[in-house]
């Protein structure tokens, strides 16, 4: 379990990465200050606390892109996920286990 965990968080953090170059401003526009939505479940006691750093050492390297992270309780994700999705209210990164269902229907 710890091993799957571990490994989320680092596709996850390499999709923030990732996503860095290619994140947007409220307005639409692409250039200048850019901001990132990334909602992840809460796995453990320590999950807020290990993404709230990973995105205070993102932002010292990269000052000019904003993470907007939202915590969401393992137990209520896929409804979260599902009411985002059916309002179009993308996040840029999702931490899940799940999305076949998202890909089958070409909500990816």
């Amino acid at each position: 379990m710890r091993r799957s965990v571990r490994r989320v968080a680092a596709v996850a953090a390499t999709a923030i990465l990732m996503l860095a170059g290619c994140g947007s401003n409220p307005d639409g526009s692409s250039g200048g200050a850019k901001t990132i939505t990334f909602v992840a479940a809460i796995y453990t006691d320590n999950t807020q606390k290990y993404w709230t750093k990973l995105v205070e050492d993102f932002h010292k390297r990269y000052p000019d892109v904003t993470v907007k992270v939202q915590m969401v309780d393992w137990n209520n994700i896929g409804q979260q996920v599902n009411t985002m999705v059916s309002t179009k209210q993308y996040p840029d990164v999702l931490n899940i286990d799940s999305f076949s269902a998202y890909a089958e229907n070409d909500l990816l």
